[in-house]
C-alpha cells in the first residue's frame, strides 16, 4: 500500500472545493490539516531516553522518560526547601534521612486540619460582631432602664 502524499488545506480546497477527509470522507476544518501519515513516520522512528540511553522510539519515548527510574527527581520536601536532586531510585532512601520531609510528613495531618478550619475565621468574626451588637444592645437598654428608674425614685422622694 502506497503513502498517501501529504497535502496542504488550500490545495485540497482549490481542487474540490468543500474539502474532505480522502480516508473517511468527513469536512475538514477550516484550520490546519494534520499530515497524520507524517505523524505516524516520526513516531516510529528511533530515539534514545537522554537519562538512561535505552533505545526506543519518538513515539514512545516522552511516556518513558516520564516514568525512567533514572530521571532527575526532586525531594517531596523541595517546596520546603530541600536541595537535593537525584534518581526516582535514591528518593526513597534520601527522604528517610531529610530533616525537611520527615518535618513535612509528621506536619501534614496538622495542615490538613488546619486547612479545614480556615474557612471557620469568617464564620467566628460574624459570630463575635454580632455578640457584640447584642451586648452593646443589652447594656444601652439597662442603662437607659436604670435613669429612668433613677428619675422615678427622685420623683417619690420630693413628693
Amino acid at each position: 500500500r502506497a503513502a498517501a502524499p501529504l497535502c496542504c488545506a488550500a490545495q485540497i480546497r482549490a481542487v474540490r472545493g468543500t474539502p474532505r477527509c480522502p480516508l473517511c470522507r468527513l469536512e475538514l476544518a477550516t484550520t490546519q490539516i494534520r499530515a497524520l501519515s507524517a505523524e505516524q513516520s516520526i513516531a516510529a522512528l528511533r530515539a534514545v531516553c537522554r537519562h538512561c540511553s535505552l533505545a526506543t522510539t519518538r513515539g514512545q519515548l516522552r511516556q518513558h522518560e516520564a516514568a525512567c527510574p533514572s530521571a532527575p527527581v526532586r525531594c517531596e520536601a523541595a517546596a520546603e526547601g530541600c536541595r537535593w536532586v537525584g534518581t526516582a531510585e535514591g528518593r526513597e532512601a534520601h527522604e528517610a534521612t531529610c530533616v525537611r520531609a520527615a518535618v513535612k510528613t509528621q506536619m501534614a495531618p496538622v495542615l490538613a486540619e488546619l486547612s479545614s478550619l480556615l474557612p471557620l475565621r469568617g464564620r467566628v468574626a460574624a459570630l463575635e460582631a454580632a455578640l457584640e451588637a447584642a451586648l452593646e444592645a443589652a447594656g444601652a437598654s439597662s442603662r437607659g432602664g436604670e435613669s429612668q428608674s433613677a428619675g422615678a425614685g427622685a420623683g417619690a422622694g420630693a413628693g
